[in-house]
């Protein structure tokens, strides 16, 4: 009796739970607004805003201003160099409009086509950018 009963509830979570994330999903108003490139930070906006950088620049800033997004969203900044994944950063969105930003050293070798993609939490892709380090 018990064990039919545990594999009805089984079964019954196994059906109902997909369904409510996919509809919270479907609902969800998260994007990215604004993607920017850059080479520092100042006051929470990006500085040296670039596609093109030299082999020396040291470190690179992917700054995103997500709007829609509820009280401790989080997002995915894949970072790709010649197409594989180098970095991937966890981002916490806060509040429903936000900046936020991940960063990427870049060392002399590094020379070549970059991409970053900016995912939600379940891999939705909200928005990418392409640079080049020279």
């Amino acid at each position: 009796m018990f064990k039919r009963l545990h594999l009805v509830l089984l079964l019954s979570a196994l059906i109902f739970i997909p369904s409510i994330c996919l509809n919270a999903q479907e609902k969800s108003n998260l994007e990215v607004n604004e993607i920017l490139l850059g080479t520092g930070l100042e006051n929470k906006e990006v500085t040296g805003v670039d596609t093109t950088f030299s082999a020396d620049v040291g470190k690179i800033y992917c700054w995103t201003k997500i709007t829609g997004a509820t009280p401790e969203t989080q997002i995915v900044h894949h970072w790709y160099f010649e197409d594989k994944e180098v970095a991937k950063i966890d981002v916490t969105v806060k509040y429903p409009s936000y900046r936020c930003w991940s960063i990427k050293t870049i060392y002399p070798e590094m020379k070549g086509n970059w991409k970053v993609d900016i995912e939600d939490s379940v891999g939705k892709l909200l928005s990418s950018i392409s640079f080049t380090v020279k």
